[in-house]
């Protein structure tokens, strides 16, 4: 199977070029893998097409953080959210999302650490918030200008260490921000503003940056404001102060570091960068093309137009993870190769014309990164099983079969490789234990972004509500694992979908009753909850639970 997955992919490659063959890796698959993975695409494919299921999760928005601070965003331990002196969580369900992250702020909750809670949905932090505001989906970027304003009415800015530019700019701006108007488009009312302004006032501030903020399509300038807020506070720097951006898969950000990602190689280093190409080169003895790849979603789109003809799928189940599956369904039966590697039967998998049986984390040797910068390496517990094998051991026998010199990869050997050419990993540790992503050197000021206007579409009459995704701590993802869990299936959940007590009367619709609910990608139909924690106008739907048909419903 392995060399028919070879033989075949580089059959493609010949014959349509590097162009026509697409890499999908997994930000549950070990760096060691993902590094494996993306240098077989680049080196054997010659090909920039290669990403994650980061690409619908967040992992573009910690690149474009990491762009705007010069290469120097690095995650931090969340013990340090508690020496800041305030904290502001925006777009987070933590306590579901991320519970150990929610743990820290809790505990610096009851240490009398201010905090102030923007979620449109009353979540089990608001218990601990010092303040609860309601904001309306989608206008966070104004939510953050108007505090801003306010803010820098209060006194700010306060001296920071960073080396900043454009400042003059942004505070003219920002004198032209109204905090009525941010009041009115975020649903709070000015009093409310005012009051998380007087919580934050003086303060070097932890902001907890949760998917509600990096999945919108507004999310960079968001995270533009973020950052403004954050070098004007003067909470860009250390002591528990700054951004904290909420992985939400276990690897996310070691695939990333290891180069799983389109237009960026290993060490979150440009690929547009001719220097760094060029040492990458020297590196692989290979030449690197310039050319930003395909990223996931795009990858779905040259399928529909024929231009790509292959397709590996590493630790991943596109079918269920990405937006709209039935078009996804669509695209990859339409592929002349599908080439699934997991360690589980999936839906994708389903669909393969080549599956490799991997084997799961405690069959194997490997480390993860996880959103602290954490790196953690572990060892198999015990061996794999039947005939399935480490994912980095099938990698390095594909590679071998695909042309590939010397002998197939071994796992040590991958590890050296990433200490000796990957920024930041130069202390991978060897065997099971820990150790931390090395933090990047200074690059220059970071500027002030403009203030720029946000279109803030109203809801049509045919879509009169608003839906909010809504995960659970009982699951990963989109459920592909998890839901196979004998001890989670016990527990009998069921993903019901959450409206407000008012929508329910005016509905004249009864608790678990069944109801469709449609969107202009897609619909579905699951069980209602009458929620408290929800305004009129907003519906929430579960994430993971039932096939994860969610995901029906965003494009």
């Amino acid at each position: 199977a392995i060399g028919e997955a070879a033989d075949r992919l580089s059959t493609i490659r010949n014959t349509y070029g590097p162009q026509s063959v697409g890499f999908l890796g997994s930000t549950k698959c070990t760096n060691e893998e993902n590094y494996l993975f993306q240098k077989i695409a680049r080196v054997l494919f010659k090909t920039n097409n290669i990403d994650t299921s980061g690409c619908f999760s967040g992992q573009p928005q910690w690149a474009w953080m990491d762009h705007r601070l010069g290469g120097r965003f690095r995650s931090r331990p969340l013990s340090r959210i508690e020496q800041s002196e305030a904290i502001l969580v925006l777009g987070s369900d933590i306590s579901q999302s991320a519970p150990v992250a929610g743990y820290f702020l809790k505990r610096a909750a009851r240490k009398g650490i201010p905090m102030v809670l923007a979620d449109p949905r009353k979540t089990e932090l608001a218990s601990s918030a010092s303040l609860w505001l309601p904001l309306w989906p989608g206008s966070d970027g104004e939510f953050v200008n108007g505090l801003a304003a306010l803010l820098y009415q209060k006194g700010a800015p306060r001296k920071e260490l960073i080396d900043t530019s454009g400042f003059d700019s942004y505070r003219t701006a920002l004198a032209a921000v109204d905090p009525e108007r941010a009041g009115r488009i975020t649903g709070l009312g000015a009093d409310a503003l005012q009051r998380a302004a007087a919580l934050l006032a003086g303060k070097k501030i932890a902001f907890i940056i949760g998917g509600g903020v990096l999945q919108h399509r507004h999310a960079r300038q968001v995270l533009d404001a973020l950052l403004n807020l954050a070098l004007l506070t003067g909470s860009a720097g250390e002591n528990g102060a700054g951004l904290y951006l909420l992985a939400s898969e276990n690897n996310l950000i070691g695939a990333w570091d290891m180069g799983a990602c389109p237009d960026s190689l290993p060490g979150r280093q440009p690929l547009k960068d001719e220097g760094v190409r060029k040492a990458w080169e020297h590196a692989w003895q290979v030449n690197i093309s310039p050319d930003r790849g395909l990223d996931a979603a795009r990858m779905i789109g040259e399928i529909e137009k024929g231009n790509l003809k292959a397709l590996y799928v590493l630790g991943e189940n596109p079918l269920r993870s990405f937006p709209q599956p039935d078009r996804v369904r669509k695209a990859l039966a339409s592929l002349e190769l599908l080439v699934v590697q997991d360690a589980l039967s999936t839906e994708t998998a389903a669909l393969a014309h080549i599956v490799l049986a991997a084997a799961p984390f405690a069959e194997k040797g490997g480390s993860f990164t996880n959103l602290e910068g954490r790196i953690q390496t572990f060892e198999p517990v015990v061996p794999p099983r039947g005939d399935s094998r480490a994912d980095w051991e099938i990698l390095g026998q594909v590679a071998e079969r695909a042309g590939a010199p010397g002998r197939p990869a071994t796992l040590e050997a991958v590890r050296e490789e990433i200490r000796r050419l990957v920024p930041g990993y130069r202390n991978l540790p060897r065997h099971s234990g820990a150790g931390w992503v090395e933090s990047a050197p200074a690059a220059g000021p970071i500027p002030f972004m403009p203030i720029e206007p946000l279109a803030h579409p109203q809801p049509e009459p045919a879509y009169p509500f608003t839906a909010i995704l809504v995960g659970s701590r009982y699951h990963l993802g989109s459920g592909t694992r998890t839901t196979r869990s004998e001890r989670i299936n016990a527990l009998n959940l069921t993903g019901c979908v959450q409206m407000s007590k008012e929508d329910a009367d005016r509905l004249d619709l009864a608790e678990g009753e069944r109801v469709r609910i449609l969107s202009p990608w897609g619909s579905l139909d699951q069980p209602m909850h009458r929620s408290p924690d929800l305004k009129p106008g907003l519906i929430g739907v579960p994430k993971a639970f039932n096939g994860n048909e969610a995901m029906k419903l965003i494009g």
